[in-house]
């Protein structure tokens, strides 16, 4: 019996998988360990709950002396070093994560089929549209986009919405369509063109006219736009995706803010909530045109300026709780148009 088949048996017995066992024999372990036992870990001045230290040849590692989680330069180089011994990680994917690490420490690359190009989901969705994702020069602009969201995004949580607004450039997305004064959000159906046109223009930072890409939604969410002029769609990111971009573009000030139509929802409720709140709007618009035109010739340019604003906003208000009703069901629309 050869060392495969009694690895295959222990395997069987102990429930662990196969290629877990091979890489726990793995000779670059006890060199790895060799430089982890020389690299000197400080308090990460981000995150409370790790230390960060660098090998001698410079490469930086991250450290979390509690649960001994240990990672490289991304979130796919990941180990267990504890007590001196390095060992495969908790979680998904353990032994890609462990070969990797190995890789990055010894300078030994893990097998080509074993290493994402870029990130593993995104390497599988930009198979599916088409992408050859071994051409290098075809992914770079991804390749760098996610360099750079994690340049802004720091910590546990900024690492995830940095890869997370990446990994949006590949699935369908909603866009807003200007409609009056308001933006009117639609789904889209992904594209290999958009998601490249997108790398290029979140890859542009400080670029001239770079700022004026982007706009900020009224619920707080980031509009990028990769062409200019009448009729352009700007695509739509929201949560930790906004946050990831807000990051990278924080030198960007006074960024337009605009007003989104809120859908109702597909059920007479949704309707009702909308209808209810609009309908609270018209009485102060009313008392406040009302009191305005009445004392407008006594007021001061300052008091006469800020009520109108006052004026405007409630009838924006209205404006549009109006248009997110449903068309089709509301038929009073049709005749107030």
């Amino acid at each position: 019996m050869d060392k495969r088949d009694l690895l295959r048996s222990f395997s069987k017995v102990h429930n662990k998988k196969l290629r877990l066992l091979e890489q726990e024999n793995d000779p670059r372990i006890q060199q790895a360990e060799g430089i982890l036992a020389g690299v000197q870990f400080s308090q990460d001045p981000v995150s409370p709950y790790l230390t960060v230290g660098q090998t001698p040849d410079g490469k930086t590692l991250k450290y979390n002396p509690n649960s001994g989680k240990l990672t490289g330069a991304n979130t796919f180089q990941r180990a267990t070093y504890l007590n001196g011994k390095l060992s495969p990680p908790q979680g998904k994917n353990p032994e890609d994560a462990f070969n990797k690490m190995l890789g990055y420490l010894v300078d030994e690359a893990s097998p080509e089929s074993d290493q994402p190009v870029i990130d593993p989901v995104l390497d599988e969705r930009l198979t599916e549209l088409g992408v050859d994702i071994k051409n290098p020069e075809l992914v770079q602009p991804l390749v760098t986009l996610l360099d750079k969201a994690k340049a802004s995004n720091f910590g546990r949580e900024g690492g995830k919405n940095a890869i997370n607004l990446v990994r949006s450039l590949v699935v369908d997305y909603p866009v807003v369509v200007k409609e009056g004064e308001f933006y009117r959000v639609e789904p889209r159906e992904s594209s290999v063109e958009r998601t490249f046109n997108l790398a290029e223009a979140l890859n542009a930072i400080g670029s001239e006219g770079y700022c004026g890409k982007f706009q900020r939604t009224d619920k707080g969410d980031m509009v990028v736009y990769t062409d200019f002029g009448e009729g352009q769609e700007g695509t739509v990111f929201s949560k930790g995706k906004a946050k990831a971009i807000a990051n990278m573009i924080s030198d960007c000030d006074d960024i337009e803010e605009i007003n989104v139509i809120q859908e109702a929802a597909k059920n007479l409720g949704g309707e009702s909530n909308i209808r209810g709140n609009t309908l609270e709007y018209p009485p102060d618009l009313f008392a406040l045109s009302r009191t305005y035109f009445k004392n407008q010739e006594s007021l001061t340019e300052e008091q006469r300026e800020k009520s109108k604003k006052l004026i405007k906003d409630i009838a924006n208000r209205i404006e549009l709780g109006i248009r997110s009703l449903i068309e089709n069901r509301e038929t009073w629309l049709r005749s107030a148009r």
